[in-house]
This record gives structure tokens, sequence and C-alpha cells, in this order.
């Protein structure tokens, strides 16, 4: 009777476990919902090829109520679930809504699961043309440099000139260029970095958007950061000439100090920068208007730069005049006479021009008799019909402050046998 008890209450324990683990493990009816399953895109590489891209997925994850063997079911979670869309037969650009595709791990058979609802039934897609475009490196300066320091943007440099961006046109006709921020607090020696980016509109604010692609993420940069110095620019030399020799008739103006830049240590002893050559007064004919001269600075130490390496020397005459004289050949002094040598010698002008330069007052007080006119009379027969000249100043008037600057070099003249006394 004992051994009756005990295996009807096994049976019964049996029948229990066989249909909990029918009901648990092995039940077809069974369902779960799996929530925020991620959306997967496929076929992208050739909707890029086509020119296009989806710029924004607004349906991002789904959900799914699932049916099947609860032994199947409970493997599934949203990590091995895959839902993907297939992008490889949109041909245009827009909004779309498009069906997706549901497949589970590979143990579980295809036909095991059944969808028995889904949210949302189609995956709402936005899709844009796909460009390319080179978009312009410009360097940003920020901070404080130490006093005296000075960073040379002239001379800076980025490594790369531009960023190549791929992504819709409608975020890249935004993008003009690729902010590099360059910090300048407290820096004594020149930036070599590789520094990040940062892409902006023409008002430097930036364009975010994940449907960007660009494989450089920094961009190598050199600044220069250099020690500066005010040091003086020592007087150009100045030569007379064209009547001009005493600083009472010229003034000359420059630039009386320059900067000039390298290392603290470099630039210690420098504290003048020579100019090269002279300037020569004798270039100059101007009276009124000033005339300039650009001159070269002295080369310094190679470690030691010029901020420019010329600069340019203004020349202003102070009461210099050139006076054009018209001068009678009959009253100026000829040398030798015209008569001499058995010809008598005529002049087809009376009159001729000169350019006289120099003091005004010098200038004002000339007259025809202040010239003398050098003729050559070399080797002279009748057959001639002009003679060199050289007009100059008479020995009562000559002044280093005074000079002619322009004058005749010839004489048309007549020559004929001087005529023999009675």
């Amino acid at each position: 009777m004992k051994s009756k008890a005990v295996s009807l209450l096994l049976s019964v324990v049996i029948a229990f476990g066989l249909w909990l683990y029918v009901v648990t493990v092995v039940s077809p009816d069974s369902r779960v919902t799996i929530r925020n399953i991620p959306v997967e895109l496929e076929g992208e590489k050739i909707l890029h090829e086509n020119g296009l891209m989806v710029i924004k997925n607004e349906t991002p994850t789904i959900d799914l109520q699932l049916e099947g063997n609860r032994s199947d079911l409970i493997k599934l979670n949203k990590s091995n679930i895959t839902v993907t869309v297939d992008v490889t037969k949109i041909d245009s650009e827009g909004i779309m809504n498009a069906a997706y595709n549901v497949r589970y791990p590979g143990d579980i058979p295809d036909n095991a699961i059944t969808v028995h609802s889904q949210d949302p039934g189609m995956v709402r897609l936005v899709v844009e043309k796909r460009i390319a475009k080179d978009v312009d490196v410009v360097l940003k300066y920020t901070g404080t440099l130490p006093k005296g320091y000075v960073y040379r943007s002239n001379e800076a440099e980025a490594v790369i000139d531009h960023i190549p961006v791929i992504g819709p046109a409608s975020v890249l006709d935004k993008i003009t260029q690729a902010v590099v921020t360059v910090d300048l607090t407290n820096q004594k020696t020149t930036i070599n970095k590789e520094l990040p980016f940062v892409l902006c509109d023409k008002m430097g604010q930036e364009v975010v958007s994940d449907a960007l692609a660009y494989e450089i993420s920094k961009v190598p940069v050199t600044v220069p950061v250099v020690y500066t110095k005010q040091v003086t620019v020592v007087k150009p030399e100045v030569n007379p000439g064209n009547g001009v020799i005493s600083e009472e008739h010229y003034k000359i103006d420059y630039p009386k100090t320059i900067t000039i830049y390298g290392s603290q240590d470099a630039l210690s002893n420098i504290n003048e920068v020579k100019l090269q050559g002279s300037i020569e007064l004798a270039e100059f004919t101007a009276t009124k208007e000033p005339v300039t001269k650009v001159m070269r600075l002295m080369p310094l130490r190679n470690d030691v730069k010029t901020e420019v390496d010329s600069v340019t020397v203004t020349i202003q005459f102070i009461d210099v005049e050139n006076r054009k004289i018209e001068l009678d050949l009959n009253k100026v002094k000829w040398n030798p006479q015209l008569w001499s040598g058995g010809y008598e010698i005529g002049y087809d002008a009376e009159k001729i021009e000169v350019v006289v330069r120099g003091t005004k007052e010098l200038v004002e007080a000339l007259s025809a008799d202040s010239f003398v006119v050098n003729i050559t009379t070399t080797n002279i027969n009748v057959d001639t019909n002009a003679l060199d000249i050289r007009v100059e100043l008479a020995e009562s008037v000559m002044s280093p402050e005074l000079i002619i600057i322009d004058s005749p070099a010839s004489l048309s003249v007549t020559v004929r046998p001087a005529k023999k006394a009675a």
C-alpha cells in the first residue's frame, strides 16, 4: 500500500514537471515584446556611389512583438536581433518610408519566429545629395603672449591647406572654413603642434552634423613666437652734389626705429641698425617736390630678423632752384674767340638755353655774362656746319652751390674764311 502511494506521488511530480516544461519552454504559442531594436542601413556604399546619402534616420529603433516557442524567444534580445533597411534601390532625394527586414541569431530557424506586431511599420529616411568639398584651413589665435613676445602670423603655416570633407550638400554649402585655434598663452617659443579643427560657416560659427565625413582629425601647425625689440636706425650718410652742399638746404626724413626679432639672448646686445650705401644728392634734380630713395638695411646676425628689409628715405630741398636761362650768344664770353684760326664763324641761332641749379640767391643773380661758351675749332673748315660746345660758369660766379645741369652740346654754324685786311 505504501509502495503504491509513493508511485502515485512520483507520477504526479513527473507529470507536473512535464507540464511545466511544456508551458515554460516548449510552448509554441508564447509571445514576447522586444523594444528599441536599432535599425541598420544596408548598401550605403552603393547609395554613395549614386551621389546620395541618408542624412537622417527618423526611425532609429523599432519595437517588435514576436511569437514562437518559448525556448526560442528567451534567447532573443535587442542586441542579437538585426533590423536592416536596404538602401541600394534609392535613386532620388527626399523623405521616404522604407520597409525593413528582421533577422534572428543563427541558432534559431527563420520560420521559428513570427512577427505578431511591429512599431512602426516602416522606417522613415531623409535622403540628400552627397558631395565632396575642400575646406580651407584658417588659423585663429587666442590667449596672450608674455610681454615683449609676438607671434609672426605672416610666417605661420598650416601644413595642410585644406580639409577634404564629404557630406550632404545642404550642410557643406554652409561650411567655408576649417578653423584651427592656436592658444598663445605664455608661449615663448615657436609652436609646433598637431591641433584639432572645427568646421565653421563664414561667420565663424561651428556647423555640426553627424553626416559629415573626413579622414583628417588634426592639422600640423607651426607658428613662430619670437622676442621683439625696437632699435635705432642710424642716420644715412649724405654726399653733396648738384649744387647742394650744406645741410641748411636739404633735410632728410626716415624711420628712426625699426623692430627686430629673434631670441631674447640674440637681441640683448643689438641697439641699432645701419643702412647700406649713402644718399647721393647728385642723383636728384628736383627742387620743390620731395624725392625718395629706398635703402636696404645692413644684415644682422643670422638668428636675428628685421620686420622690413629696407626703409624709404625722403629728401626735401630748401631754397634750391632750377632756373632756365636764355643766353644771348652776342653777350656771352667765347673761348676761343669765334674769328680765330683764319676763319669767321657765324651761328645760326642767336640764343641757347641752359638750366642752372643752386641756392635761390645765387641762381637769381646770374646773367648772360655769368657764362663762358667753350667751342672746339680743331680741324675747322668751310664745310663745317656744327661745332661742339661746352657751357661753363664764369670764374667770377663759380660756387660749390651752383651747377649747370643742362646745356646744348653743339651749335649750328656757318664757317667762312676771314677777310684779309686791305
